[in-house]
């Protein structure tokens, strides 16, 4: 396991992103489907619904070879994510763009795990990539606050 950053974070409109530097709209749009499964995702980006709605999250970033969810985790999602030569992986909130912080990765194919939870009044959450893996959309623990239907909504528009 390599950690590749720890930090907080300001969430707005209940949503924090990790996206392709280089995009003009990195921010998705987001449907009832979108929030009803806890994501927005397109190629380059995805938008996630952390537990809070707004305020300051806790983010660890970490990348493995296998994926073992946090028993403490509230709410898991699994979506592909690639990386191209030359871009900027970026985590940011709506109102944190140009604040994003860039996280190295490597080239290649991704699954991109969201994990998040709480302790006592703080959020957290945990993005974690896993090379080469198998990547499809997937909710793999849902909260009460989570309603997916199936198939999955697997395309986004920016914001």
């Amino acid at each position: 396991m390599t950690q590749l950053a720890s930090f907080a974070v300001g969430i707005e409109y209940g949503q924090l992103a990790v996206f392709d530097g280089r995009l003009q709209a990195p921010f998705n749009n987001w449907t009832d489907r979108h929030v009803a499964q806890g994501f927005a995702w397109r190629p380059g980006s995805v938008s996630f619904m952390p537990l809070s709605h707004s305020g300051l999250a806790t983010v660890v970033v970490k990348r493995v070879t296998a994926f073992r969810p946090s028993k403490k985790a509230a709410r898991v999602i699994a979506v592909p994510f690639s990386v191209t030569a030359g871009m900027p992986v970026e985590i940011g909130s709506v109102s944190t763009p140009a604040g994003a912080h860039v996280i190295d990765l490597p080239v290649g194919d991704y699954r991109l795990c969201f994990e998040t939870g709480s302790a006592g009044d703080d959020c957290w959450v945990r993005f974690t990539f896993v090379p080469g893996a198998d990547a499809a959309h997937e909710v793999l623990l849902a909260d009460a606050r989570l309603t997916p239907t199936y198939p999955l909504l697997t395309e986004a528009t920016p914001a």
